[in-house]
């Protein structure tokens, strides 16, 4: 006799929009966690705070003192669903923009 998949249509809707929802919130978390705990070669730590400003003019910034990073002054858990949008838009350009900052603090 088959077994039969009793989950509905809905319920891995809403299932698949938990697994997206989490991602994006580890996404935010390991981009801070990576940049704080950055060391290449034991040269040293990031230098902190770094804030970079996006093309719409909106600043993120790297705090090793705080726990997230923040996008337009605000930490990523309190932003608005636009401005996660726009801070994963831009996140990958931000963690180069620190890349720049370590190499020019240890003048690497």
């Amino acid at each position: 006799m088959a077994v039969f998949n009793t989950t509905t249509i809905e319920s891995q809707i809403l299932e698949a929009h938990n697994v997206e929802l989490q991602n994006k919130l580890n996404r935010a978390q390991s981009a801070f966690t990576d940049l704080s705990n950055y060391d290449w070669n034991s040269t040293g730590p990031m230098p902190s705070p770094i804030n970079w400003t996006a093309p719409t003019g909106v600043v993120f910034r790297f705090d090793s003192g705080a726990s997230e990073l923040e996008y337009a002054g605000t930490p990523y858990s309190g932003l608005t669903p636009v401005q996660k949008r726009e801070f994963f838009q831009y996140l990958p350009k931000f963690m180069v923009a620190c890349m720049k900052a370590y190499d020019d603090n240890y003048n690497l």
